[in-house]
């Protein structure tokens, strides 16, 4: 039982992880889209705003899928990586014995999956949302919290 619990609290935390950058990913990409939406049409802040929400989107929906809202709207779109890792949980949870050798290669698999994007999240923390946030603050638009 004590590896079931060393796998249950792996996935517990990198749960916390994906959660955690999904619901930040969200705000920004709504703060973003409303500056955009400040920027008019056509406007250069706009085309810089739409290439950032792009990012932000392939992101996000590598993470999760936002249109299953009940439990059987997992059977008409792909399952994402946040699934996954419920799965994995409640399949490591419910057994009575030690995690299978099967559950240790997933995750893995799903670890270095996390890890490809965290580093995106990362590099778009550090790169693309402050030089756009500087931008929008020098157009008087605001800024990106």
């Amino acid at each position: 039982m004590n590896k079931q619990m060393e796998m249950g609290l792996k996935l517990r935390n990198d749960l916390n992880v994906l959660i955690g950058m999904i619901n930040e990913a969200v705000g920004v990409q709504k703060q973003v889209e409303a500056i955009e939406h400040k920027a008019g049409a056509g406007s250069s802040m706009a085309a810089s705003a739409a290439g950032l929400v792009d990012k932000l989107t392939d992101l996000i929906d590598t993470l999760y899928q936002p249109e299953i809202l009940a439990p059987e709207d997992a059977h008409n779109y792909p399952v994402k990586l946040r699934v996954q890792f419920i799965t994995l949980q409640h399949f490591v949870d419910s057994a009575d014995t030690g995690p299978l050798p099967q559950a240790y290669t997933r995750l893995q698999d799903l670890t270095q999956q996390l890890d490809a994007q965290v580093a995106k999240w990362k590099a778009l923390e550090a790169n693309d949302i402050p030089a756009f946030d500087r931008a929008a603050a020098a157009a008087g638009l605001g800024k990106v919290d």
